[in-house]
């Protein structure tokens, strides 16, 4: 675990290159790590590059697939829905579609929090052209069981 913290403590491309192998490999949950709310932080960062907040958007995308339903808390989620800034002024295109596949995993778990708080955002990435086809149609289909 010593040498898990020391990676993300780098927080560099290759570190975090690691530790999403790790995640996709091990199925890491939010509870396996104790750096989710220094993650979130440092993807509200000016600082990081959007190649680093890309890793770091997978990071958080693979804790949250691998949880169980009760590990999802709502805060961790609004704080998530919080980055939408990362879609809307990014000119990154990886990292816009990397947030679009985060936010098309919430609209799977918590569709009401998404859809009251991300619509926006939820619809521009629908009309994107460059958004993933299979994340426009996840999210339409969320959309629908949510207004049924």
């Amino acid at each position: 675990m010593a040498i898990i913290n020391q990676l993300f403590e780098r927080k560099n491309l290759s570190a975090l290159q690691t530790l999403v192998r790790i995640s996709e490999t091990n199925e890491v949950a939010l509870g396996t790590f104790n750096f989710v709310d220094s993650l979130i932080d440092s993807l509200e960062n000016s600082y990081f590059e959007s190649d680093v907040k890309v890793q770091m958007l997978r990071l958080v995308a693979n804790m949250l697939i691998n949880s169980e339903e009760d590990q999802r808390e709502e805060p961790i989620l609004k704080r998530v829905l919080d980055l939408q800034q990362l879609h809307q002024t990014s000119e990154s295109l990886s990292l816009r579609q990397e947030y679009a596949y985060l936010l098309q995993c919430l609209a799977q778990w918590a569709p009401t929090l998404v859809f009251s708080q991300a619509m926006p955002t939820v619809q521009e990435i629908i009309k994107d052209r460059w958004t993933e086809p299979t994340t426009k149609n996840s999210l339409k289909h969320s959309i629908d069981r949510w207004v049924r």
